[in-house]
């Protein structure tokens, strides 16, 4: 049986400052990233996450789409996407503005883990909520399910 590889936590849409005032827009976020990348390399990835009901939610599902990454992401009506402005200095290194608050990341419905249960998976990367109880009881799903990496 083949191992699956499986991403969960943000997804954010980087707004990347251009020359002029102009801005591009990209979908990004650590775990989402490890997804697409393990798919392009042929690996069997899929991503778990939530978005906001909004423009950028929408966008990033049909960048998902595009793409052809496994996933399974739900749309929150209770919180938005994330949103970072990105800027270059002159020496053309990032940094980051992230709107504060919370996002749709920290609202991954409970029972998409344990729907993923009897499947088997290794998880590579695990962004900490900033909800801590919501963050525990993702962690003991996790460890009901007894993932192994073999």
């Amino acid at each position: 049986m083949t191992l699956k590889v499986l991403c969960f936590g943000e997804v954010v849409t980087d707004l990347i400052r251009q020359r002029r005032g102009m801005f591009k827009c990209r979908v990004g976020g650590a775990p989402l990233n490890v997804a697409v990348g393990l798919s392009r390399l042929g690996e069997d990835a899929v991503f778990m996450g939530s978005v906001g009901d909004d423009w950028l939610g929408k966008n990033t599902l049909a960048y998902l789409q595009q793409k052809k990454i496994n996933h399974r992401v739900s749309l929150s009506p209770d919180f938005p996407t994330r949103i970072s402005v990105v800027f270059h200095d002159a020496n053309r290194q990032r940094a980051f503005s992230f709107r504060s608050g919370a996002a749709a990341e920290n609202s991954i419905p409970l029972d998409r883990f344990a729907a993923i249960g009897s499947e088997r998976f290794g998880v590579p990367t695990r962004q900490a909520p900033s909800r801590p109880k919501g963050s525990a009881a993702r962690i003991r799903c996790l460890q009901k399910m007894k993932l192994k990496n073999s």
